[in-house]
């Protein structure tokens, strides 16, 4: 990666990012695509990905979702090539597990199910890499969560493929997510809002309390941000407002 080094620097492509100038650093990556680099790779990935993202993932016809599978599939091809050569690359096996997730469940529940334990290898492998991966925390502490609070029928559904983790533990859950925060305090509401829930079903309703309305207090700024401030909102009016 030292000719990225020379002209740019990594920095300057993550600010790109940071700053949601997709097109702009898609270019910038697709120029240093000849370079065997496990850092260019997972970053073509992670910009495709949000350049698809924009376009709209929510095109339900058949035709038009397996070519949103394929295109995924070429993103999990190219994160794929970055751990062939650096199979250490926390950033890498991050975006393995997110990218093999989004292409699993438009693909469809069988595969969406299959996948999950490939998702929970590549996050443990990214936090085994770089313990402040705080998007890895997160994403974990989110595996655990969303597996604790499937339906029953759902877990039934789950079993017929799959068998569930029998360690899979709020408190565990709550600890990933708890280092999230600690690494990146309030930078994600989703992380504040799952720590607030994770404490709720562990009936510490005040510190329940304590981090949803942390949660409250930020301002969204993605779509996502967005849609967990919603659901924060819900769920401190059912169950923590008093």
């Amino acid at each position: 990666s030292s000719g990225i080094n020379a002209e740019y620097g990594l920095e300057h492509l993550d600010e790109l990012y940071n700053m949601r100038r997709y097109a702009e650093l898609n270019a910038l990556l697709e120029r240093f695509a000849h370079l065997n680099s496990a850092e260019v790779l997972w970053r073509r990935a992670r910009v495709q990905w949000e350049i698809i993202k924009a376009e709209g993932l929510e095109n339900t016809g058949i035709l038009a979702r397996k070519d949103r599978v394929s295109q995924m599939q070429e993103l999990v091809d190219l994160v794929d090539q970055a751990l062939a050569l650096d199979e250490t690359n926390s950033s890498a096996h991050c975006w393995k597990a997110i990218l093999s997730n989004a292409r699993s469940s438009l693909a469809g529940f069988k595969e969406e199910f299959e996948n999950l334990e490939t998702v929970r290898y590549h996050l443990q492998r990214a936090v085994h890499f770089d313990p402040s991966n705080a998007t890895a925390l997160n994403l974990l502490g989110s595996w655990h969560l969303n597996m604790l609070e499937l339906s029953s029928f759902m877990k039934f559904f789950v079993n017929m493929f799959w068998r569930m983790p029998a360690h899979c533990t709020y408190e565990e859950a709550l600890e990933l997510l708890l280092k999230a925060e600690q690494v990146a305090p309030k930078v994600s509401i989703g992380n504040l809002f799952m720590i607030g829930k994770t404490y709720f079903r562990l009936n510490q309703k005040s510190k329940a309390k304590h981090y949803m309305e942390l949660a409250l207090k930020e301002t969204a700024v993605t779509d996502e941000d967005q849609m967990y401030f919603e659901e924060a909102k819900r769920f401190y009016r059912s169950n923590l407002a008093s």
